[in-house]
């Protein structure tokens, strides 16, 4: 009879390791989405300042613009601004596709 007893609990101390178990790997695949999550849109962050890096490269180089770009520094502030504001929209809009898609 002590040797049910015994068994039982063993049992039953199991069955609350399985459980812990259980909700410990589900707690960590929760953890492991949101930085997963995380790592999707640093990556599109990334490309966007690839994509304005590849901008600044290519009119960094000697090249002949035209003289309303380069006659003055407003010029270089409308082609930065515009670079930017192209990346924050690529950015919104792949991150709200993906959304979209429940991706993220």
């Amino acid at each position: 009879m002590a040797v049910d007893a015994v068994a039982s609990r063993l049992a039953a101390v199991s069955e609350y390791v399985d459980d812990t178990e259980d909700l410990v790997n589900l707690s960590l695949d929760y953890s492991r989405n949101r930085l997963l999550k995380i790592e999707v849109r640093i990556t599109i962050a990334t490309v966007c300042i690839a994509i304005y890096a590849c901008v600044a490269g290519v009119l960094g180089e000697n090249l002949v613009l035209p003289s309303t770009i380069t006659k003055g520094l407003g010029g270089f502030v409308a082609v930065n601004a515009a670079c930017i504001v192209g990346c924050a929209l690529t950015y919104w809009l792949c991150v709200r596709e993906l959304k979209r898609r429940k991706l993220i």
